[in-house]
């Protein structure tokens, strides 16, 4: 009877339960616009790395999240505010975080936030310092490499 009750409860969870999650992680959000917002320059580009992983490297089968670590609009001028560990957790609750999820952060102050959280990351400089075509096939190109660099060290 258990076995049937754990198939069941199988069954009854959404397909997204048993897929992988890649979490990109920007700094804040923009003033009416959705986390990484595909308006923005930064949101561009990290659109085309998610294609690139997805038709690229074959990850069609992943489920690609794109949110920020500070759910404010502003950037925050207090420094002890900017490196306090709670939003790291802040952030774990509300993209409900799982120790399966490929998390890739994006640029300096957000890549050390999560190192000192001890939160395995990929750690990409911030897409908005990109501007050149050329430099941003390049950074395309180094996401897609740190991720299988990443995925072939964690297996």
């Amino acid at each position: 009877m258990d076995g049937n009750l754990a198939m069941a409860n199988q069954l009854e969870q959404p397909d997204w339960v048993h897929r992988q999650r890649v979490i990109f992680v920007g700094v804040h959000n923009k003033p009416g616009m959705l986390e990484l917002d595909s308006k923005t320059r930064t949101g561009k580009l990290v659109d085309r790395v998610i294609n690139w992983l997805q038709y690229e490297l074959n990850l069609s089968g992943f489920i690609f999240i794109k949110s920020n670590l500070f759910d404010i609009e502003y950037w925050p001028k207090n420094q002890t505010f900017v490196l306090n560990n709670q939003w790291v957790e802040h952030w774990k609750d509300r993209v409900n975080y799982s120790s399966n999820d490929i998390i890739i952060t994006l640029g300096h102050t957000v890549n050390e936030i999560f190192r000192k959280a001890k939160v395995k990351s990929i750690k990409l400089g911030h897409p908005s310092a990109v501007w050149s075509k050329e430099k941003q096939e390049d950074y395309i190109l180094n996401a897609a490499i740190k991720f299988s660099e990443y995925s072939n060290n964690e297996r």
